[in-house]
């Protein structure tokens, strides 16, 4: 804790100590850095391991549940898999498809308020929301985004006008 004040009184010398454990080993060290940021790319962040392992959990629970989801009409595992960029693209593309197989108006929202990475998925999101849209017989306000009906020429929610499409 006290190692700067240390090592400058003792040797007159800008210094401090790291304490260093082994991966799954007994064995520790001290080790001398001169640098208040040396070697801290190194420390173990329990918390963030621990995070990270309770996403891959959910995401492998996520790709899990694919092969159901369309029979139980359940947007989440779909919208796990595709909101998290973690997740490999094959797996974001195989959810694609099942975004309209579901048919619920609920994915619109998060996926539109996602920036995806990849443009072609971001292309293929957007036409299967296309899809969804099109089937509850619904458009977005170019103004204010909000939920529509497509026959709609004043937007309910800004009072704007809107074009046919």
């Amino acid at each position: 804790m006290k190692g700067w004040d240390f090592i400058a009184d003792q040797y007159g010398r800008v210094g401090s100590y790291r304490y260093m454990e082994l991966p799954n080993s007994k064995e520790q060290f001290s080790m001398m850095v001169i640098t208040k940021d040396a070697f801290t790319g190194s420390i173990v962040d329990l918390e963030a391991i621990k995070r990270q392992d309770e996403r891959y959990q959910r995401q492998q629970e996520a790709i899990a549940a694919l092969d159901t989801c369309v029979a139980k009409k359940d947007p989440a595992p779909v919208l796990t898999i595709l909101l998290d960029d973690s997740v490999r693209i094959d797996e974001r593309k195989r959810a694609i498809p099942m975004l309209t197989a579901i048919n619920d108006t609920c994915c619109i929202e998060p996926l539109r308020n996602h920036v995806f990475k990849d443009p072609h998925l971001q292309h293929e999101v957007n036409l299967a929301l296309g899809q969804i849209l099109a089937c509850h017989y619904l458009k977005e306000c170019p103004h204010c985004s909000e939920l529509i009906k497509a026959r709609a020429i004043v937007c309910k929610h800004c009072q704007r006008e809107v074009t046919a499409d």
